[in-house]
């Protein structure tokens, strides 16, 4: 019934065929004979179930643009230049100019020959960023590679999420290996979309001063966060109001809302119904344009039309059932987009919403207008965080803490500031109008921006929380299922599965971080231009070297991965003399860059530190150079006869030269951090080596 391709179940495809037939003869035969074979009608939901399922894998696998014949990775080491055209404006990334793009064609042998496949292509000019835009055509050199994973352990895999957006080759290019061509291609709606998503930006840019105010109105209003500060989007994150950056439900809701209320004087007229339909349809899809239809603003204008719809043709309508429905168009276009954080997340909230809030709305009775308001934003905050805890923290690995206090007054707050940008973006060529809203929209950012800081400055803002198995997050998201049935229906056996089901995720996530905990290894991170060793045993860290220099993006994974870990804060390793510590760190001695764990002999070796060099050197397992600038430094370290030597990224480039070429003429294992991390493990009488991931 399937086989595997690609590592992923592909079910034979006339299965969804035999389904149906399947499902629609016994749906006949049911109604129109045998009342008494009326216990047999759930199989036939079961065979429209697994219609669905055969139908969507087959759709899903029709969409693989990796399983076409003409992707351009099939012949990647066979031509030298490709012609790909520019799918969306680019946008500055440090110094490179990142390019989404497509590849047309490929020359192969000085023959042209159609492709296709989507790809990254990322500029390196020497001179001022070139004036590329949407539908260009780049003739470029194949300098194609597969994008990287993760360097360091537990970091973010950039490579999975490029493929699950059909990206599966990245471009590095540099001045000569590229060239714009005259010719143009584009999309009449997709050129119309970017032009009115450059006029918003320019709109908000002219009329709000402040950069930092600009950018979240940006991201706010159309869900544009190019311009906006690493640290400021984290402070978001951790005050649990992430959600206000990245156009979604909430921003499509705030605007569904608001023109209802203000366009229900209509419904007193004869077709004023439809009136109110086709206006409201109109300025949500129009709304999506201008933020450059996203993936979930896609979603997002697609329930509310469905919602808007729905409640209009009919008395009463089954909320599951349009959330359904519009999974299935979504799907039915884009397959993959299952496999997109946005939509999962979209969907989750979206469930525990409908699921917990007209309960969590009778809990607490109350007369008071404002009482009444502030309950009902915090029914459907909790309600909200509910839906998606278990996504949260598969995927981000934190619980905000205060997110009620964020959201209770921000989400009004943010409700007002939108609807200001959107009147801003809209009347921005009528200068007393625009100054007036460009004014209101900055001060009202600085106090959202004012009011997040101060939460996110608040003790124990965020929880980090463990990095959770799959199967963790299965038996949660079936334990909270359980605890809203039994909330809404009082069924005790709902209690009883919810608490087995918590019960069997703490017993995995247990086993998961002993584990883990049982291999006492060293860690030499690929940090850009930082150094940091850490030695790990059981649930202690002890940082052996590390420096100050580290990127915004880099200090934050440092400082979560002992808690994605279950492991303690790493405590710094002082300088001297340890003959044996004692405690957890039993067996472990240290002496000004040795250390010994078991039979495992090890040293670190820094800038400046060969006047601690003791007289006699020792033969030592494992050599780690971190941070070395000067190639004269390894004079001393030579005497030193190790088994593996590893050189991090803040090593010049000099020192790795030298070390490379010292190891292989002494034949010694030599690992430089530039690619990924290096991990050895501590548990054998001899270092074991290891890289990751």
């Amino acid at each position: 019934m399937g086989l595997y391709m690609s590592g992923v179940l592909v079910v034979w495809p006339p299965a969804a065929v035999i389904f149906f037939s399947g499902a629609l003869l016994a749906t006949v035969a049911l109604n129109h004979s045998m009342l008494r074979y009326s216990r047999l009608l759930p199989w036939t939901g079961l065979l429209i179930h697994l219609a669905l399922f055969a139908s969507g894998n087959a759709l899903a696998h029709a969409s693989d643009e990796l399983a076409r014949s003409n992707h351009f990775t099939h012949l990647l080491s066979r031509f030298d230049q490709a012609i790909v055209h520019v799918q969306k404006p680019p946008q500055s990334k440090g110094k490179n100019l990142e390019i989404h793009g497509k590849v047309l064609a490929i020359r192969c042998d000085s023959l042209w020959i159609p492709s296709f496949g989507r790809t990254l292509v990322y500029l390196l000019p020497e001179d001022p960023a070139p004036s590329i835009r949407y539908g260009d055509l780049l003739r470029i050199m194949n300098t194609f590679q597969p994008p990287s994973g993760p360097r360091n352990p537990m970091a973010f895999d950039f490579s999975r999420y490029l493929r699950t957006q059909q990206i599966h080759s990245l471009a590095l290019l540099r001045d000569g290996q590229w060239q714009l061509l005259p010719l143009r291609r584009e999309n009449g709606l997709k050129a119309a979309i970017f032009r009115l998503q450059a006029l918003a930006l320019k709109g908000i840019e002219r009329h709000i001063s402040s950069q930092r105010e600009a950018s979240v109105v940006q991201a706010l209003s159309i869900g544009y966060r190019e311009n906006m500060a690493y640290t400021l989007r984290q402070m978001y994150s951790h005050a649990g109001v992430i959600h206000l950056l990245a156009v979604s439900g909430l921003h499509v809701g705030i605007l569904y809302a608001s023109l209802l209320a203000l366009l229900g004087f209509l419904k007193r007229y004869s077709n004023g119904k439809v009136l109110l339909v086709v206006l409201v349809l109109a300025t949500i899809w129009l709304f999506a344009l201008v933020c450059g239809l996203p993936a979930s603003v896609w979603r997002a204008s697609t329930m509310f039309s469905l919602l808007l719809i729905g409640n209009t043709t009919a008395q009463k309508t089954n909320t599951y059932n349009l959330l359904a429905a519009s999974a299935l168009i979504i799907l039915i276009a884009e397959p993959r987009q299952m496999l997109d954080i946005g939509m999962q997340l979209s969907y989750g909230a979206m469930v525990g919403i409908q699921s917990l809030y007209s309960g969590l709305n009778r809990l607490l009775p109350r007369t008071n207008r404002l009482v009444d308001h502030i309950w009902k934003i915090s029914a459907v905050s909790i309600s909200a965080q509910v839906g998606t805890l278990p996504l949260t923290l598969f995927y981000f690995h934190q619980f905000p803490v205060y997110f009620l206090l964020a959201n209770v007054p921000l989400i009004p707050l943010a409700a007002l500031l939108l609807n200001i940008s959107l009147l801003l973006i809209v009347l921005q060529f009528i200068p007393p109008a625009a100054w007036a809203l460009g004014f209101a929209a900055e001060k009202l950012s600085w106090l959202l921006n004012e009011y997040i800081y101060s939460i996110y400055l608040l003790p124990g803002a965020v929880w980090m929380v463990p990095y959770l198995p799959v199967a963790s997050v299965v038996f949660l998201a079936v334990a909270l299922i359980g605890l809203i049935g039994y909330f809404k229906h009082a069924a005790p056996s709902l209690l009883i599965a919810s608490l087995t089901a918590l019960l069997l995720m703490l017993v995995i996530q247990g086993h998961f971080l002993f584990a883990s905990w049982r291999q006492p290894q060293l860690v030499v991170y690929s940090l850009r231009q930082k150094s940091c060793v850490d030695l790990q045993l059981g649930r202690k860290t002890l940082r052996l070297a590390s420096s100050a220099q580290a990127t915004p993006q880099e200090a934050h994974y440092l400082n979560t991965l002992h808690c994605l870990q279950g492991r303690e804060q790493p405590a710094m390793l002082p300088l001297e003399h340890f003959s044996q510590l004692s405690g957890i760190y039993s067996g472990l001695a240290y002496n000004s860059g040795y250390f010994r764990w078991g039979r495992i002999t090890g040293y670190v070796c820094w800038e400046g530190q060969d006047s601690r060099f003791p007289p006699k050197a020792l033969d030592v397992d494992i050599l780690v150079v971190t941070g070395l600038r000067q190639p004269d430094a390894l004079s001393f370290v030579k005497r030193l006869k190790p088994e593996t030597v590893i050189a991090d990224r803040a090593t010049h480039g000099a020192v790795v030269r030298a070390l490379r070429h010292w190891c292989r003429q002494d034949q010694i294992d030599f690992h430089h951090t530039q690619a990924h991390a290096a991990i050895v493990q501590l548990t054998q009488s001899r270092a074991k080596f290891g890289a990751h991931p």
